[in-house]
């Protein structure tokens, strides 16, 4: 997260430039499915990172939760699994 607090988004709102590109789309999406396995802080950590995510997020709605709907009942059903998963 450091790195792409320090190094890509530093003084920008975006990866690429002025305006949201499918770098940040793509780039969104791999860090947001963490949320399926509760491991979010992984981003929301960093405050730049967090605020990247979150135009991101807005920008694209009502389409970003559309497409994020596994994530979403993966993220309500990790708990069974992952208890599931403990007992093997």
């Amino acid at each position: 997260m450091e790195l792409l607090d320090k190094v890509w988004l530093k003084d920008r709102h975006f990866l690429c430039g002025n305006d949201i590109s499918v770098a940040d789309i793509q780039g969104v999406c791999k860090l947001t499915q963490s949320n399926a396995v509760h491991e979010e802080k992984l981003f929301e950590d960093n405050p730049v990172v967090k605020a990247w995510v979150n135009r991101i997020r807005k920008r694209l709605q009502p389409h970003f939760d559309e497409a994020s709907q596994m994530t979403y009942r993966t993220r309500e059903m990790y708990p069974k699994i992952a208890q599931q998963l403990a007992r093997l």
